[in-house]
């Protein structure tokens, strides 16, 4: 069983519908602002609640989470659905919050 991440582990919010295309501010260009302000960090807590969105704008987004360094703590918070499911697999560890709702 693997440690659980501090309680002062830095976060990243992914919220919304994914693209602008689909009306969200969830894009690749806001998540790896995001990730560049924890670039040292050995663990990124990563919160998902999102019912997904833009197929190519997912892409870019889990591109961008595979490829930073630091070890990504995925958990959903409310939903994480079509393209959001997709982001929650490129972290490293994936957790459900009570009551959360997962839709491949």
């Amino acid at each position: 069983m693997t440690k659980p991440a501090p309680a002062s582990t830095p976060t990243i919010y992914l919220e919304g519908p994914i693209g602008a295309s689909q009306g969200g501010k969830l894009t690749a260009a806001s998540v790896r602002s995001q990730l560049a302000a924890f670039a040292g960090a050995p663990v990124v807590r990563v919160e998902i609640n999102s019912d997904g969105g833009d197929l190519v704008e997912g892409l870019a987004i889990y591109s961008a989470l595979r490829a930073h360094p630091s070890r990504k703590v995925g958990v959903v918070m409310g939903m994480a659905a079509s393209m959001a499911s997709v982001l929650l697999q490129a972290c490293d560890e994936r957790r459900m919050a009570r009551g959360s709702f997962l839709r491949i």
